[in-house]
């Protein structure tokens, strides 16, 4: 059974801090972006067939989010291909962050939803969170393509006007291949003409003797 301090440990191993052309923090609608890290390692998530299970053989009515989450962890690693992009936020006092706001864009245009909310640091992400209001710190994970350079938050609702945030840069974009400059000709200077002696001067006419 995962203790909060060893998952901790987990999390904090498992993420690498990536790149990123944002300046952190960075201002959020819902507060600050803090962070931003990415890993291809797998992450805890609390099972949500796990918690219909033990909620179904109790015999009180328990919340499903008072459900002891040690027992319904499950490590998740990212589909082949594919890496995890975490953010941390900071949720302002007053405003609310839910789990479905944002998607997050590759440089391909690429989209992919959040698949979970840890609240605070070394805890697991748990479908049973579906909106936090601050002030609060909260974890976002999303998955995204491996080969991808840069990725972007959007507003998950076209007809809400929120920020995007980017560009994160994954990982630097390959130097374009330098133009080869065409061959300079050879200069070759053109070949002499050909040197012909003059013609013989033809010889004197002698009349034959005796004439």
């Amino acid at each position: 059974m995962l203790k909060r301090l060893t998952l901790s440990a987990l999390l904090g191993s498992a993420l690498a801090l990536a790149a990123a052309d944002v300046t952190l923090p960075c201002a959020f609608a819902a507060g600050q972006l803090t962070r931003f890290d990415r890993t291809a390692e797998a992450l805890p998530f609390v099972d949500f067939d796990k918690a219909a299970a033990l909620a179904a053989a109790s015999d009180e009515e328990v919340a499903l989010d008072s459900l002891p989450s040690d027992e319904l962890l499950v490590e998740r690693a990212p589909e082949a291909g594919r890496q995890y992009a975490v953010f941390t936020v900071q949720v302002a006092e007053g405003r609310t962050l839910s789990r479905h706001d944002y998607v997050l864009v590759n440089d391909r245009g690429e989209v992919q939803p959040c698949l979970g909310l840890a609240r605070g640091e070394g805890t697991p992400f748990d479908f049973r969170h579906q909106t936090l209001r601050g002030p609060e710190g909260c974890r976002l994970v999303f998955p995204f393509a491996a080969d991808s350079y840069e990725l972007r938050l959007r507003s998950a609702f076209p007809a809400v006007p929120l920020p995007e945030v980017g560009d994160f840069r994954v990982q630097p974009r390959p130097e374009p291949p330098k133009p080869v400059p065409p061959a300079a000709a050879a200069s070759v200077p053109p070949a002499p003409a050909p040197s012909v002696p003059p013609a013989p001067a033809p010889a004197p006419s002698v009349p034959p003797a005796g004439k």
